[in-house]
């Protein structure tokens, strides 16, 4: 006989390889229906934070730059007080002219 032959077992042989054919079985299905990702690298991580800080950094300084020129709250309803009152004005001096106009020039 040869060297190890007598002691093969050959039950134990064949479900070992019909488990690896399972097994690639399961991984041809893998690819096939859904992909795996592979995990994030702390790299890849720490890349996406930076761009983060730089957004966050252009947002801070266009939002302060932006602040000095916004009116204070008391201004804008003293604007809009007298926008009204202007624009009041000007509606009672149009309709006072369309009346003028409608009864005409020898009146």
């Amino acid at each position: 006989m040869a060297r190890g032959m007598g002691k093969q077992n050959f039950l134990k042989d064949s479900q070992k390889k019909a488990q690896r054919e399972q097994e690639r079985q399961e991984q041809k299905q893998d690819k096939n229906g859904s992909r795996k990702r592979p995990p994030r690298s702390k790299s890849l991580e720490r890349r996406s934070y930076a761009c983060g800080a730089v957004v966050a950094v252009i947002f801070g300084i266009l939002l302060l730059l932006c602040f000095p020129h916004t009116s204070p709250p008391e201004e804008i309803t003293a604007l809009n007080a007298t926008a009204s009152a202007s624009a009041s004005a000007d509606a009672s001096a149009d309709a006072e002219s369309a009346k003028a106009s409608e009864i005409g020039p020898g009146a």
